[in-house]
């Protein structure tokens, strides 16, 4: 994981230079400007990313597991993904082994709030 994270933020660096230099001097507009440094670092980009390949988790699962927002986690997948897809790697979802929905029971919603019903009506 430290390999990918340090390969992706070579080239990640690479592409911000290669901005700054294809900018007129003149052209402030589109220049890159320094501000409030990202809250979100790059390495933790880089694995919530391959979370949500590898697991499949919902951008409100990560933004919880990491701490930021949605809009955040959004960003991030998207910036990652794209250098993941330039650098060649490819991050494959788990597949889950033949007996595991034996394992777990399924969840069928409402269900519990069925029980409970009929548990009270039982009870009166």
């Amino acid at each position: 994981m430290d390999e990918l994270i340090a390969q992706l933020a070579a080239l990640r660096q690479a592409q911000r230079e290669q901005r700054a230099r294809s900018h007129p001097a003149s052209d402030a507009r589109h220049r890159p400007r320094s501000g409030r440094p990202p809250v979100f670092p790059f390495p933790d980009r880089v694995v919530a990313t391959v979370l949500h390949l590898r697991l499949s988790l919902p951008d409100d699962t990560l933004a919880h597991l990491f701490g930021t927002s949605r809009a955040t986690i959004s960003r991030a997948l998207a910036e990652t993904r794209h250098l993941l897809d330039q650098h060649g790697h490819r991050i494959e979802p788990v597949t889950a082994p033949p007996d595991l929905p034996a394992r777990i029971p399924p969840y069928v919603p409402g269900r519990t709030a069925t029980l409970r019903q009929n548990k009270a009506k039982e009870a009166c």
